[in-house]
This record gives C-alpha cells, structure tokens and sequence, in this order.
C-alpha cells in the first residue's frame, strides 16, 4: 500500500511530466490550465505538490527563462492553482545572479503581479506574511549584486542596471500598499531573523551607495528607512503617519442583523436614526459611516453565501443599502420627515469618498468578486446611481479602479462556485415582482392558467426566495401577501367548473397556500395577519393551527368544526386504491380544515394496532401525493399534539 509521501511524490513527478509534454508541444497557458486540472484532484492547491516549484525550476533550467513555462505559472496563479505564498517564497529562494536574464524575468512577473497580491482565505495563505518580507530580502539581494559589480554597471551593463533600478521599483510599490505594509509588519514579528537580515542587508546597501555615485532610477533611500522602522503603533501608521484606518464597527452588525432578519419591511428612518446615533459616538465622518455601512454588509453576504439567508442579505446590500445611503444623506441636510427626498439628486461627494474607502479594503472585495463570479463594486454602482448618490463618470471610475486590482485575480470557475451571482440574480428579480404583482391586479376568472404558469415558474429554485427578498427591501412584501391571500380565497369558491378548470382552482389554492406558509414563516406571522384581524382562510388558519414557537396551538380546537362524514369520505380517499383525487365542486379550505381530523383517526388506529406502519405509510404517502397543502396541515396538528403530549408527560413525571 502506498503512504501519503509516495503519493504525494508521484504526484510531483506526473506535474514535472506534464511541464516536459507543454513545453515539448508548445501548449497555450489555456491548454496548460486545462491539462493541469486532469492531474490535481478537484479543490486542492497546487501548492501540495509543489507545483510553483517545478514550473519555475523548468522555466530557469538554461541560460535565459522560458517564457512560455512563465506564462503557466501566471495562468496557474490567476486560476489559484498556486497561491501567491508560494510563488513568492519560490522566487526569494532563487540565487542564479550569475543568470541575469532569468533574474530579470522574475523582476517582470514580480511587476505584473504585485498588484494582484492578497489572500482568499486558504489554509496557505497564512505563509504570504512570510513570503513577503523573504521577496523583500530578495529584492535587496539583486540590488546589492548588481552594486557589487560596479565596473559593469559604469560599462553600462544593460543587465545588472534593470537588476539595480527594478527592484528599486517593485519596493518602492511594495511599500506603498497598505496591505502589503500590514504583511510586512506581521511578518516583523512571525520572522525575526529574516527580518534582522532585512535591516542588516538595508544598512549594507546604504554604506554601498554611498560609496557610489551610480544610483538606482528610483530613489531609494526612504524605502530602506521604512524597512528599518516598520512599526505600528496606535498613535499612528506606518513611519509615524496618522493613522485613519479603524477597526470592524461590530455594534453595525448587530444593527444591521436586527434590520435584515426582524424589520425586513420596516420604514428605515428607525435605522437611519440609529446610524447617525453610531457615527456620533464613534467620531465618524459621513463618508466613514457610509463606507463601514457598505463594508459590514458585505462581510455578513460573505459569511451568508450557501445558506437560506443569503438571498435576504443580497437585497439589503444591493437594493436596500442604496436607499438607506440616500435617506442618510438628505436627514442630515434636513429632509429627516422625507419631505426633500423626492428632489433629485446630482451626486453625494460622502458617497463618493466613502467609495474610496472601501476600495482599500482589497480582500474583502477580492473574496466576494471570486464566490459571486462578478465585480460587486459594479452592482452596488449601478444601484446608487439609480439613487442618485453617484454619476456615470463615477461608475467608470470605479469600475476601472476596482478592474485594474482584479486583473490578475481569476474569478472561481462556475462550476464550483456555490450559487449563481447573488448581485445579478437578485437585480434581475426586480422585474420579475413587477411581473407577478401586475398579474396578480387583474380578474381572478381570466387569468388562473397565466398565472398558475407564472407561479409555478417563481417556485423553481431559489426564485421565490430572491423575490421575497426583493419585495421585503422594497417595501411591496405586504402588497405581494395581500394579493395572494385574494386568489387564495378566490380559489375556494365553487363555479360551474369542468375538469381542467377545477384542477387549476386546486392548483392555484395549493400554489398560494404554499406560497403564504413560506412567507410566514420566514418573516413571522406579523406579514400575514392584518392589524384589524382579517377573516380570510389563511389568516384563520395561521392564527389557530400553524406551528410557531413559543406559541403552542391546542390540537383539539382545531378539530372542534370537523364533520365526521366528511372525515370518512377523506380517509377514503386517502385509502382508495384509485390514484386520481376528485377536484371538481371541492372546497379546499374545508379539506384543510379536515385534514388533521383524517390523521388524527389514523393514529389512533395506529396505537391501537388496527392498523400496521406500511398501512400508515401508505396512507400517509397517498395524501402527500395529491395536494402540498394536505400534508403541511397535517404536520401542523401532529406537532401541536406532540407538544400538548410531551408537556403532559413532564408534569406527570414532576408530579410523581
């Protein structure tokens, strides 16, 4: 049996195989990324196998690179087969300065990738701290050799002055990436001695440039003094720079949480309220505020992604944000009664500011572009521009600002993102409510098919889940309830019906039930019931049957209003050995309302032993069969009559 070395061994020769065949039949970087993925399993880096190692060891083998084998390299970080840890700390490790044309080309793909530097939030990114500060000594490394070979450099070796005025380049940038600084200063304290190298090989350079009248293109002076006095204290930045950048608000997740999950169709001058509370007790300037609004709701879509309450999180962030953004901006100038909030707006220079902010905060952005397959920052744009807060001039510039970051960075491959592109598919609901909501104006009587088709359509996948969203950020969530509690009771009523007919009214009914349990009980029962106590069959039924927790419903008033005739011809039904189910001149309420009667027989026959478990699974498996509705009103009296059971045992057991 082979152990996991082997494994891994054998894995590192087919890659360097692999590297051999591309170069041999000269492979595209594409070709390459798809002959790559035949070797590592699905969702493991490549970092495993070494994989940045053996692609630079063949691209370096002569005298010159390979600059085909480069352009895998690329292709294989962009992808994120590779991470950026291990393609830095595999470039420091290289000492071939006696080949200057291989040391050039790791200078250039330095420069082509530096901008694209960040982590994504896997296990070896926790190396790019290191790896960072060892390409920092790198870099200083090619410096002092080419200062060290002084007579070449005055002969004008065009070699060793690209290796002195690049690296002089790469630190200057290096050093001017806040996020980058951040990995150095981390770095300070994770690697000492690589760090007292740093220091000791700075003061080297500076003894050898003083020396010299031969300098670096670039300045180089204040990088190596930074390099010395890396700090961050919390009086200031870096080299004793004020310091604006501030920690996560937390209280604004709270906040928003509060908003999204309890208050979804709420007014917002609440909250907008409470922001301005915030920004007075924290010291913030609008812009600040607006940015951490903006940047907390993307932190909390990211943690959401693959769970039931992204689609919420989605239309708060893209649609709703926007909206709180503009009431901001008009209560602070005055317009708090939203009396000044119809007029219409050039543009918000806080907003504007505000988007600078959160442009810094590159992985954030980087994490949520790659698990949303699109540039977030180009969603949110396009909804504050409908709002007012920004122009298109604006959009460009951004969009441009937050492409040119990302060029480097290849977005998740469809196939193993987790969903589609929330910020896409929840701006694309938008008219698909207007859609609905218009259907739903017009006559019951001429438009049950259409609208059935339309229902039916919103119910596959996510779509219900990303209008309800869309309608609960906009305000239309009550319009959307009360509209389908109409053709709910529509569907009730009985008319000279013929077959198809009455199979759409059944359908219709038990679409809308649905459609109306899932609203319920996913923003609580307050969407459903009118404040002056509606007498529609649904609002009926939730108050008195539909399981909520913390509010137990008594089992045995729900069966007070059954008929026990019609008890029989259902449990009939349920046992006929005919799959169809009679549809035409039914009042389906009345079968609700029935329904519990129906399992309450069959469970009492169950414990009696009248009947046998496949005879309840049967039974059981012919209601579910024939209307959703049927087995959600039957699930509700069973839970009421576990509760009423289970709370009767523990006093029993207390009482004895």
């Amino acid at each position: 049996m082979r152990g996991p070395l082997s494994s891994m061994t054998s894995k590192t020769s087919s890659l360097k195989a692999l590297l051999l065949r591309a170069w041999r039949e000269r492979w595209s970087d594409l070709q390459w990324g798809i002959h790559i993925k035949t070797i590592l399993p699905r969702g493991v880096s490549g970092d495993v196998y070494n994989l940045a190692d053996c692609i630079l060891q063949q691209a370096l083998v002569g005298p010159g690179p390979n600059q085909l084998v480069v352009s895998y390299l690329k292709h294989s970080l962009s992808s994120q087969l590779v991470s950026y840890a291990a393609v830095l700390q595999r470039i420091s490790k290289y000492d071939g300065f006696h080949k200057p044309h291989c040391i050039i080309s790791l200078l250039e793909f330095l420069e082509a990738i530096q901008g694209g530097i960040t982590c994504r939030g896997k296990p070896e990114e926790g190396l790019l701290a290191a790896s960072v500060l060892s390409i920092v000594q790198w870099l200083l490394t090619c410096m002092q050799h080419a200062l060290k070979n002084m007579p070449e450099l005055r002969n004008g070796n065009i070699e060793l002055t690209s290796m002195l005025d690049k690296p002089a380049v790469i630190l200057t940038e290096i050093l001017k990436c806040d996020f980058l600084v951040a990995m150095l200063y981390l770095a300070k304290h994770e690697c000492r001695d690589i760090y007292h190298e740093v220091v000791k090989k700075c003061h080297e350079l500076e003894a050898l440039l003083s020396q010299n009248s031969f300098q670096p293109s670039v300045p180089i002076g204040d990088s190596m003094r930074k390099l010395r006095q890396l700090d961050i204290s919390s009086d200031g930045g870096v080299d004793g720079k004020p310091d604006d950048t501030e920690p996560v608000t937390y209280c604004l997740q709270a906040l928003l949480a509060i908003e999204v999950l309890l208050n979804p169709s709420s007014d917002t001058q609440m909250f907008v309220n409470e922001l301005l509370m915030v920004q007075r007790l924290k010291g913030y300037s609008m812009p600040r505020l607006y940015s951490e609004v903006m940047r907390a709701c993307l932190i909390t879509l990211n943690d959401a992604l693959g769970m039931s309450i992204e689609s919420q999180w989605g239309a708060f962030t893209f649609l709703k944000v926007p909206h709180i953004l503009r009431q901001l901006h008009f209560t602070i100038r005055g317009g708090e009664n939203g009396d000044r909030q119809q007029e219409k707006l050039e543009f918000s220079q806080d907003v504007v500011d505000a988007l600078e902010l959160l442009l810094q905060y590159t992985p954030l952005l980087d994490i949520m572009d790659a698990k949303c397959s699109c540039n977030c920052i180009e969603c949110l744009l396009k909804e504050l521009l409908r709002n007012g807060l920004v122009t298109e001039s604006h959009v460009a510039h951004f969009t441009s600002k937050r492409e040119a970051v990302t060029a480097t960075v290849q977005k998740l491959d469809q196939a193993t993102s987790p969903a589609s592109s929330i910020p896409k598919v929840i701006v694309r609901a938008e008219p698909t409510l207007a859609r609905i909501l218009k259907t739903l104006d017009a006559d019951y009587v001429k438009v049950q098919e259409a609208l059935l088709s339309v229902l039916c359509q919103v119910l596959t996948g996510k779509s219900f889940e990303l209008i309800l969203a869309v309608a609960a950020v906009e305000g239309k969530l009550r319009t959307f309830v009360t509209k389908l509690l109409k053709f709910n009771e529509c569907s009730k009523q009985i008319g000279g019906e013929g077959g198809k007919a009455s199979q759409t009214r059944a359908l219709l009914f038990d679409v809308t039930f649905l459609m109306l349990c899932s609203i319920v009980h996913t923003y609580g029962p307050e969407v459903v019931l009118s404040e002056e106590g509606g007498d529609s069959f649904f609002e009926q039924w939730v108050r008195e049957c539909m399981v909520e927790r913390g509010r137990p419903k008594s089992p045995d008033q729900m069966l007070q209003h059954c008929d026990p005739a019609r008890v029989d011809a259902l449990l009939a039904q349920f046992n006929s050995a005919d799959g169809d189910f009679k549809t035409s001149q039914v009042k389906w309420h009345e079968v609700c309302l029935h329904v519990p009667a129906a399992i309450r027989e069959v469970l009492l026959a169950w414990e009696h032993g009248a009947v046998t478990a496949n005879d309840v699974k049967r039974i059981l498996d012919a209601m579910r069969s024939r209307m959703c509705c049927l087995p959600v009103c039957a699930a509700a009296w069973l839970c009421s009559y576990m509760q009423v059971c289970m709370s009767w045992c523990v006093t029993v057991k207390c009482a004895t």
